[in-house]
């Protein structure tokens, strides 16, 4: 079987295993009541493109461990990139108009297994890339415009 079809299936069965984690997480009626991780092994990254003048932005993300180029992304305004991962170590650089961030920590396991156990969300807006932190409900990490 190939790469490619293993790495779909291993997603498809993480996606299935989300799923019911997250209806078993709404049956609980405290909106504090943090979701467990996906996996121990297994990340979720999401980039969302939120620029004010509705333009694409380009992504390209590096990840250190069984998909290490996840290739080049245009995302489109109000639209999201998304991917599953092995926890390790991801790094993306973004480009809008003429700004980048160059080879940003979107997701280091020491840091980002506790402050967003489930789902790493990322916000691309014009004074740069915003890291989410799901425990504390805020974002708690820029990553300017240059």
């Amino acid at each position: 079987m190939s790469r490619t079809k293993i790495h779909l299936i291993v997603a498809i069965l993480v996606f299935a295993s989300a799923s019911s984690s997250k209806a078993s997480t709404a049956l609980q009626s405290s909106e504090s009541a943090a979701r467990p991780p996906l996996s121990p092994y297994w990340a979720i990254i999401t980039i969302i493109n939120n620029v004010p003048d509705h333009a694409d932005i380009l992504i390209h993300c590096i990840a250190q461990a069984a998909l290490p180029d996840l290739g080049v992304h245009f995302v489109k305004y109000g639209q999201h990139f998304q991917q599953t991962f092995r926890r390790t170590h991801m790094l993306c650089t973004y480009r809008w108009r003429n700004k980048q961030v160059t080879m940003s920590d979107a997701y280091v396991e020491a840091r980002d297994v506790h402050r967003c156990p489930y789902t790493c969300d990322w916000t691309v807006d014009e004074t740069g890339v915003h890291g989410y932190n799901e425990l504390a409900r805020k974002v708690d990490i820029t990553f300017p415009w240059r």
